[in-house]
This record gives structure tokens, C-alpha cells and sequence, in this order.
């Protein structure tokens, strides 16, 4: 109610001086500085709705701030795509395994996230009773420590799927975003595909890890195949909430050095 009150007070007051003169504005000078006073002496949050009404180039550079944080929020949520050689492997061989596997360095800092792009395509139908050509992707130390990250087949993708004497993992800590499967050859756009983020857990860390990428054939002579690309570690990128709140706390700092000078 007291914050309704003020500004009321100083809608009014301000268009009251809007409204008269350069002279007329000139005169009541002891009047604008109690005002000022009173202005300076109000929680700041009482001022701040109220910015729209200042001058036209206050207003300007209050709305260029804006402009430039929320297309900086917007950069920086647009979902990232790992780039790199794109390994195919493929069903066909007379193989029931078909493995790759390569090995990163994470360091002993902790924080590191696996990258990659991954994608699976099949022309199996799922069928009950019926074990499907899959994709697998997991993660291993030097310990023999082993954390299976996902399997594809031919229904979509388990996330952290259970596996007897591997390390427990949830679902939510694998982060993931869907994108477009890449247009080469012999994928040429087919099936799923997704970037994946996987922040190592502090098991693995300090070792260098081995990633495996199997994919289980199951003879059938159905056409399936599993890919994978820009496999990397990297260093945790902040959140797109978190920027957009340092961008607004820069956009308060430039409103405080603009309209917060009180004596």
C-alpha cells in the first residue's frame, strides 16, 4: 500500500513538471530537490517500474540495454552441435559386435562434460519377443569402472539403462537435446539423433576414460546402423537462466549509475 502511494505521488509529480514550461520548470527549484530527497530516501525497487517515464534518451539506452540481453540469452540458449568426423558403424558384417571406442582426457579439476552427437537408424519394426539391433554408448576408467550411458534400437532410446556391476547412473544426469541427423552418406538424414552432455562423474575423474560405441547386430539381415561425431571434453558453460540474470544485473548497474546519483 505505502509503495502504491509513492508512486502515485511521483506519477504526479513528474508529469506536473512535464507539463510546464523551461521557465516554469526553473522556478520551483526547492521544491525538485525535497522531491529529490524523498526519491533518494524510498527503497529502490519503488523506482524502478517507473523508468519508462523518464526522458527519451534515458528510455533509449534502458531499452538498448534490454535489446542487448535478451539477444545475448537467445545466443546462448540455442542448443550446440558438437562437430567432428562422423564414424559409421554398420549391421551386415556377419559380426554380432561392432565396437569403436576412443579415449579422452578429463584431468584431475573436475567439472569436465563428455560431448558428442550420436544417432541410430533401422529399418526393424519392433516386435514382441523379438531382440532388436541397438546402439550402445558407455563410458570406462582405468579401474574398470564402467557407466553405460544409453542404448537405441528400433522404439527409441533407454537413458542410463540398467547394467549389472556398472556404475549407477540417473537418467537426469545425462543431458541431451534432439538434432537433425547429419545428410552424409550412409545416414542422409535418417532416423534419431542428439547432442549429449555428460558431466563425469567424481568416480572417473582423474583417470583418462575409454568411450564405447557398440553396435549389437542380431543377424537378422535387417539394414541398421549407429553413428557418432565430435566426441570432446569440455569445460561446464553456464546456464542460459544464469546469463540472462548476470545480463540484468548488468543492465541494474548501468540504472543505478544513470538515475542512482541522490546527494
Amino acid at each position: 500500500m505505502y509503495r502504491h502511494s509513492f508512486a502515485e505521488d511521483f506519477l504526479t509529480k513528474f508529469h506536473y513538471l512535464d507539463s510546464m514550461g523551461v521557465q516554469e520548470r526553473k522556478t520551483p527549484f526547492k521544491k525538485a530537490v525535497r522531491f529529490e530527497r524523498q526519491l533518494c530516501s524510498e527503497p529502490r525497487l519503488n523506482f524502478l517500474p517507473l523508468l519508462p517515464h523518464f526522458q527519451v534518451g534515458d528510455s533509449r539506452l534502458f531499452t538498448i540495454a534490454t535489446v542487448i540481453a535478451v539477444v545475448f540469452f537467445w545466443v546462448v540458449s540455442i542448443p550446440a552441435r558438437a562437430q567432428g568426423t562422423l564414424t559409421v558403424l554398420q549391421t551386415g558384417g556377419g559380426q554380432p559386435l561392432v565396437t569403436s571406442q576412443q579415449t579422452v582426457d578429463i584431468g584431475t579439476n573436475g567439472g569436465a562434460v563428455i560431448t558428442f552427437n550420436f544417432g541410430f537408424v533401422t529399418s526393424e519394426v519392433p516386435a514382441p519377443g523379438v531382440v532388436l539391433d541397438s546402439f550402445s554408448v558407455s563410458v570406462q576408467d582405468q579401474m574398470s569402472d564402467l557407466a553405460l550411458l544409453l542404448t537405441a534400437d528400433a522404439s527409441g532410446v533407454t537413458w542410463a539403462p540398467y547394467s549389472p556391476g556398472a556404475a549407477p547412473i540417473t537418467d537426469s544426469q545425462i543431458i541431451r537435446q534432439a538434432i537433425t541427423p547429419p545428410s552424409d552418406s550412409p545416414v542422409l538424414g535418417q532416423g534419431l539423433a542428439y547432442f549429449v552432455q555428460f558431466p563425469v562423474p567424481a568416480q572417473f575423474m582423474g583417470d583418462p576414460l575409454t568411450v564405447y560405441f557398440d553396435l549389437y547386430d542380431n543377424l537378422s539381415g535387417a539394414s541398421s546402423l549407429g553413428w557418432y561425431e565430435g566426441l570432446s571434453v569440455v569445460t561446464p558453460v553456464p546456464e542460459p537462466r544464469t546469463v540472462l540474470m548476470a545480463g540484468l544485473g548488468l543492465i541494474l548497474i548501468v540504472i543505478k549509475k544513470k538515475f542512482g546519483r541522490c546527494p
